[in-house]
């Protein structure tokens, strides 16, 4: 009588662990467990001519081909456990799909073909890729979850002079990239990140929808090596000019320090002199060189000085603030150098920048 009752429970325990073991081989790959990863993230997968992916319906289908394509493959094997009228027309949409409309496809992909070969109760599909990206850019691509992370991103790169970016952005937006605006903060915080950047262009992968990829071309005007052999020159002037200082008095140091550039720059934005470079070593520059300059000194010397882009009737201008004397002054150099016999617009309060218009950074002193 126990057997009896038991026997029934035995076998429905059975039958659920027949279940689960028939679902859990789909995504074995001869002994190897495949995991699912987000399309686009970067996977280092050895598709050799043994291995083969499963796919049970027609996203599978989609997910598995992107998963070969995100880990560079130029060939790969899926088995598709999925009954269709016509394999051929269904693979052609799919190749299309993917080859035009998915982030990676689009970014990757000269030509995709996905051949099918009928075996028992599945189609064995044979994925054959041509590529227009390099394994590097193909497996190199950052993902960005939001617009704050992006200067740690563009830091290094523009410090190193890449010639692009590759990002993952799966709500893309340009307000949630918000490029120029997170490049103009980069430069304001860090000088040092614009040499040699004389523009850029963005693109995306595919042109519509909200998963794309992001490709960020960066344009210079002077090679990596000239780029940093002027980072270090301006480093060691810079140096060089501090260390000259005869008083730690802030005011006779700042009053130095204005003197020295309006003195012996001309200041003309529409130059290409961009850089604190520029003012040192060529006694010249735009207003936010001129600046930059001046925040690179004041920082060497820990006078707590930032730099501020704003507008001065109703033209971009660049020009500085400076703690002392528990307030906030304004200095702006760059129409200083047009008349340096005057302190004008030296240690000026914010009430009296007449004809200026600022976002006021957040400042710490």
């Amino acid at each position: 009588m126990d057997i009896m009752h038991k026997t029934p429970l035995f076998g429905i325990i059975l039958g659920i662990l027949l279940i689960l073991a028939i679902l859990c081989s789909g995504l074995l790959i001869e002994n190897r467990t495949f995991t699912w990863q987000q399309p686009h993230t970067p996977v280092r997968s050895d598709f050799g001519d043994s291995a083969y992916l499963v796919a049970r319906n027609y996203k599978q289908l989609l997910d598995c081909t992107e998963a070969i394509l995100s880990a560079g493959e130029d060939v790969g094997s899926i088995r598709y456990y999925h009954d269709t009228e016509d394999i051929s027309a269904e693979l052609a949409v799919a190749c299309d799909e993917i080859t035009h409309h998915t982030p990676i496809g689009a970014f990757a992909v000269e030509s995709l073909k996905m051949e099918p070969t009928r075996v028992l109760s599945y189609h064995n599909i044979r994925v054959s890729v041509k590529y227009k990206r390099t394994e590097d850019e193909i497996t190199s691509l950052y993902p960005l979850n939001s617009s704050s992370e992006l200067q740690d991103i563009l830091r290094p790169a523009l410090t190193t002079l890449k010639p692009s970016l590759l990002l993952t952005m799966e709500y893309f937006s340009p307000e949630l990239l918000n490029l120029a605006e997170n490049l103009s903060s980069l430069l304001v915080s860090d000088p040092d990140c614009c040499y040699g950047l004389s523009g850029y262009s963005v693109h995306t992968y595919p042109d519509e929808g909200l998963d794309r990829i992001v490709e960020i071309r960066f344009n210079y005007d002077c090679s990596p090596e000239e780029a940093l052999s002027r980072r270090n020159a301006t480093t060691q002037e810079i140096q060089t000019i501090t260390n000259q200082m005869e008083s730690d008095r802030a005011p006779v140091i700042l009053r130095s320090f204005y003197d020295r550039i309006v003195s012996s720059t001309e200041w003309d934005e529409a130059s290409v002199a961009k850089t604190p470079y520029h003012v040192l070593f060529e006694n010249r520059g735009t207003s936010y060189a001129i600046a930059a300059t001046f925040y690179k000194l004041c920082r060497a010397k820990n006078l707590p000085c930032y730099i501020v882009q704003g507008t001065y009737r109703g033209t971009p201008h660049t020009w500085n603030l400076i703690y002392l004397d528990n307030k906030w002054h304004h200095i702006d150099l760059a129409h200083g150098s047009r008349s340096p016999a005057s302190y004008d617009l030296f240690m000026v309060s914010s009430e009296n920048m007449k004809d200026y218009e600022w976002k006021t950074p957040n400042l710490e002193h």
